[in-house]
């Protein structure tokens, strides 16, 4: 859209001071410019006078009108088609504008009245904006509607193109963001209109610098968050040099947003948001995003939550489909009975446990059933030194595993269930898996012998007794 030109401010000035003042002034109208007397030209029939006037320019053609009484100017524009009542009256100065449609009906005015606020206010924001994106190269055009039916206006610009809608507000697509932003769908994506300026982010933890810029999205992030931001928003892009750029929205970007964005933990994204998982219905299960300080998955029954570090790497590395969602975040864990101290995360189907002598650890399924059940960590058990293990099949039979833990060992099998595996027997055990192999998984419980100290356990080839303190094994033959 061209700017307004500085007669029409002019003429506007000496109207608000009380009305044309010199009906014989002269004015060149149509494409020969003829020339007319104020009160000459108002006095042609508002047919004859539109039809002049789309001999113009647009802003030549505000001018003119803004030479004559409203009341005139407005029967003009109703003759006028739409094309041509919306570049003239958007080329006027607003005030005067307004003063034109005030005399129309309202439903004629309506939609023009939109036209001036939007083309003013692009018009002005524009211009407040030059550095970020240049300078005027085209006339206003009509925008959207958005996926949530929001629809207002655009102009382009050397830089980008600045928008406005009465819900958003003004905003803008810098140039460096419109091809991201056009590849997505544009204003009919998940993003919709822009929300105010693209701007600096704060610098990440690791250094990282660049910019975001706010979008409405299908739906505004919750009350507290907008208050912060200052901006009713429900997407936003963030562009780095070092990361490229990426789309937050929806719950992972609600939680990242009150995380502190980019000055929090999680720093930049480094990946867009991505399907996890398939429900019942074919749907993703949920999603995942990665960023500088980790990954945030969400889905409907857990909700974001985030995942770093050691416990992140070996969730990706093996364990996510048995694992499931996150459902909260991690933790420090109380210090085991045998001094370790570390975290934890739990999952819809187990946790990963991290610890510096061990590492990070899985335990999940019917294996952290019955850790849980003996206390996990502050327990018998204390920390898991290595995932569940899956012993060879001596007879081409089922599967079946075991997990060493610092004070213990869960066994797991079809045909005898889950046993655990504590005390001598399990001081006798610790650190051989070919013993471990030899006498196969736990069949029982630990039983007590005549009801004193002594204990008996039966294995799948064979049998662990302690007696005085002292633990044998016997190894059926093959």
């Amino acid at each position: 859209m061209s700017e307004p030109s500085p007669s029409i401010y002019n003429q506007h000035n000496h109207a608000a001071e009380g009305g044309i003042q010199n009906i014989a002034h002269t004015i060149y109208v149509g494409s020969d410019r003829q020339p007319f007397t104020v009160a000459g030209f108002s006095a042609l029939s508002p047919g004859r006078a539109a039809q002049l006037l789309s001999e113009m320019t647009p802003d030549q053609a505000a001018v003119v009108l803004a030479e004559i009484e409203p009341s005139s100017a407005a029967t003009i524009v109703e003759r006028m088609n739409d094309e041509l009542a919306t570049d003239v009256v958007t080329s006027m100065h607003p005030r005067y504008a307004n003063g034109i449609l005030d005399q129309l009906s309202a439903d004629t005015a309506s939609p023009l009245r939109m036209l001036v606020e939007a083309a003013d206010s692009i018009s002005k924001q524009g211009a407040a904006w030059r550095a970020k994106v240049g300078t005027p190269s085209g006339k206003l055009h009509q925008a959207g509607p958005s996926r949530r039916e929001t629809t207002g206006f655009r102009s382009d610009y050397s830089g980008g193109t600045v928008f406005w809608s009465p819900r958003t507000g003004v905003g803008m697509v810098s140039a460096a963001l419109k091809p991201y932003f056009d590849e997505h769908g544009g204003l009919a994506s998940l993003l919709g209109f822009p929300i105010g300026p693209e701007i600096e982010a704060a610098v990440s933890f690791s250094g990282t610098t660049g910019t975001f810029q706010r979008f409405e999205s299908l739906w505004d992030y919750g009350g507290e968050l907008a208050e912060r931001l200052g901006a009713e928003c429900g997407a936003t892009i963030y562009r780095s040099e070092r990361h490229g750029t990426y789309l937050t929205r929806g719950g992972i970007g609600e939680y990242y947003e009150l995380s502190g964005g980019t000055r929090g933990p999680l720093g930049f994204p480094r990946s867009e948001e991505i399907a996890v998982g398939e429900s019942a219905n074919g749907s993703p299960a949920g999603y995942r995003q990665e960023f500088e300080g980790g990954a945030v998955y969400w889905s409907d029954s857990t909700g974001a939550v985030s995942i770093n570090g050691a416990i992140l790497q070996r969730y990706l590395a093996s364990w996510r489909s048995v694992l499931g969602f996150p459902i909260a975040e991690k933790e420090i864990i109380e210090e085991s009975p045998l001094g370790t101290t570390g975290v934890f995360q739990l999952f819809s189907n187990g946790a990963i446990y991290a610890c510096e002598a061990y590492g990070a650890r899985a335990v999940y399924g019917r294996f952290y059933r019955s850790f849980v059940a003996g206390s996990a960590t502050i327990g018998l058990f204390g920390f898991p030194v290595s995932d569940r293990i899956l012993l060879s099949d001596r007879k081409g039979g089922e599967l079946r595993w075991y997990q060493p833990f610092e004070g213990g060992m869960i066994y797991l099998s079809h045909k005898f269930g889950v046993f655990t595996v504590v005390g001598e027997v399990f001081q006798l055990l610790a650190g051989n898996h070919e013993a471990v192999e030899r006498l196969g998984v736990a069949a029982g419980p630990q039983r007590s012998l005549d009801g004193g100290p002594d204990v008996v356990q039966f294995f799948e080839h064979g049998v662990v007794s302690v007696v005085d303190s002292k633990a044998q094994s016997w190894v059926s033959p093959e």
